[in-house]
């Protein structure tokens, strides 16, 4: 089995979610190395460079989707009564691997279903959510849930075959962030480094028997329902797929150092919107990019954020409201081009709004 490289590398923080009371402590955090590969006998996206002794899941971490209006939000819920819950029985144990805060366990719970949840950065423990990683010693569930988990873990279908050893008839719900959605919009800030892995629904389709697919947030995200009825394994990928690859990552390369020298003429302070996993890697290329006078800041609705400082970059984060109260001269970057309308509404329009995603030269 041969690596095959395909042309993207950068230096980036080795958490993209993880907040500081100081911009110093945040500063010391280290930096992590994104090159995307992949290998010819199991053809799947991922770093390379992806080093787990840099991934903390502490009190720092926190991750949470977040309206701009500063209210929460579950995207699964847009489609799993009506696509997910026709293939449970009436009340169906349900596990979710990497509950966050247990936003999820909660509402399911409200609809009679027997759900845990576990996550190691899980603030307050219930009865049914467990301040721990998974293992296969839980009790078997007859369906998992894994959302924005599975990027993040190397050997991605070595965990699922863990899942199928002790739940072989199980169903899997996995959600990740679309890599045809992040080339199509040049979102080369989405390439993190602890997003281990870049996937596409066939990863899954070539693998296993897809109850059931789609995707949300404007293509942003995406979710496969898969069961372990039919594994297989995947063909070989095509050269011309490989090429297109590599070509597709060149091109977010070459955007990438197209935006920071177009950022460093510019000479202008820079406010990101967004401090999620795009705005903090946007925000540290920035900060590796610039000179070290220039002035930028990351703008966030959820308010657990406000007045910290992001990984590696120490950039601090505020909220919308602090926006209307920039000087004139800066840009406002948003991070995510699902949200600049939305952002635009916002804030005062005699204010420049770029998107680093449409940016070419």
């Amino acid at each position: 089995m041969s690596l095959v490289y395909l042309g993207y590398s950068s230096k980036a923080p080795g958490n993209a979610t993880r907040y500081f009371e100081s911009a110093e402590h945040a500063r010391q955090q280290p930096t992590g190395s994104v090159n995307v590969a992949l290998a010819s006998g199991d053809p799947y996206l991922f770093n390379i460079e992806f080093n787990p002794e840099l991934i903390r899941h502490d009190d720092s971490y926190c991750t949470s989707v977040v309206n701009l209006d500063g209210s929460d939000s579950i995207p699964t819920v847009q489609y799993f009564l009506t696509q997910v819950a026709p293939h449970l029985s009436i009340h169906p144990r349900i596990v979710e691997i990497g509950c966050g805060q247990g936003e999820f366990v909660r509402y399911l719970s409200l609809l009679s279903m027997d759900a845990v949840g576990f996550d190691p950065v899980l603030r307050n423990e219930a009865s049914n959510l467990f301040q721990r990683y998974w293992t296969t010693e839980e009790e078997p569930a007859e369906l998992y849930i894994m959302r924005c988990v599975l990027p993040h873990i190397q050997n991605p279908w070595a965990f699922l075959e863990q899942i199928r050893t002790v739940s072989p008839n199980s169903l899997v719900l996995v959600e990740f962030q679309s890599t045809e959605w992040l080339i199509e919009h040049s979102i080369w800030y989405m390439l993190s480094h602890d997003h281990v892995n870049y996937l596409f629904i066939e990863d899954f389709s070539s693998r296993y028997n897809v109850r059931g697919q789609g995707t949300f947030k404007k293509g942003e995200w995406a979710w496969v329902l898969i069961d372990f009825t039919e594994p297989v394994h995947p063909p070989p990928i095509h050269p011309k797929r490989i090429d297109q690859l590599a070509k597709q990552m060149k091109y977010l390369a070459l955007d990438r150092d197209n935006f920071l020298g177009w950022a460093r003429e510019l000479a202008r302070p820079i406010g990101v919107w967004g401090s999620a996993g795009k705005g903090t890697v946007l925000c540290s290329a920035l900060k590796q990019s610039l000179p070290e006078d220039q002035d930028i800041i990351a703008v966030d609705a959820d308010s657990n954020r406000w007045g910290k400082y992001l990984e590696s970059s120490g950039i601090q984060v505020v909220s919308p409201d602090s926006v209307r109260n920039l000087p004139r001269d800066y840009l406002i970057l948003v991070a995510n081009p699902n949200h600049f309308e939305e952002v635009d509404a916002l804030i005062d329009n005699s204010l420049a709004i770029a998107l680093p995603s449409s940016f070419k030269v």
